[in-house]
């Protein structure tokens, strides 16, 4: 299978194929909403989506935003979020590298570090993350939801 998937930075024509792959959050897709003009304000803002892709589709993803800091001489620190694997292609390393590609990006722009959040129950998930390198138990997260 790996052998025909294409690790590369998503581009708005793989969008139709991502927000598919974003259903498996149980997050419906909003057929009023103009997530195009949602994708290219993201990029314009420096958000960089990765991913995996078989043909035209996009089979796992996530995307990282820099963010500039005046702490730690300026550096910049990395934000990931949305990391999801379709449910047939996962157990295959695709997240790996696809994860492995947003944190090498984040070296590039010599951030000072890279954060996540995962839902606390997603223990599966935790470890996969603490085999990349994260930590969960330098920091905790909170979250205001709207």
């Amino acid at each position: 299978m790996k052998d025909r998937v294409i690790f590369c930075e998503l581009e708005e024509r793989h969008l139709p194929s991502l927000m598919k792959l974003y259903e498996q959050f149980g997050s419906p897709v909003d057929t009023d909403y103009d997530y195009a003009e949602n994708f290219r304000k993201s990029l314009e803002q420096g958000i960089k989506y990765f991913g995996a892709v078989d043909g035209e589709t996009v089979i796992s993803t996530c995307y990282i935003a820099i963010i500039r800091d005046l702490t730690h001489g300026g550096k910049p620190i990395a934000f990931i979020e949305n990391v999801i694997t379709d449910e047939k292609y996962r157990r295959q390393g695709l997240a790996r590298i696809v994860m492995q590609t947003a944190i090498d990006y984040a070296k590039k722009c010599n951030c000072n570090k890279v954060c996540l959040l995962s839902y606390s129950y997603r223990k599966e998930a935790h470890q996969f993350y603490e085999s990349l390198g994260f930590d969960g138990d330098v920091k905790r997260g909170f979250v205001i939801k709207f």
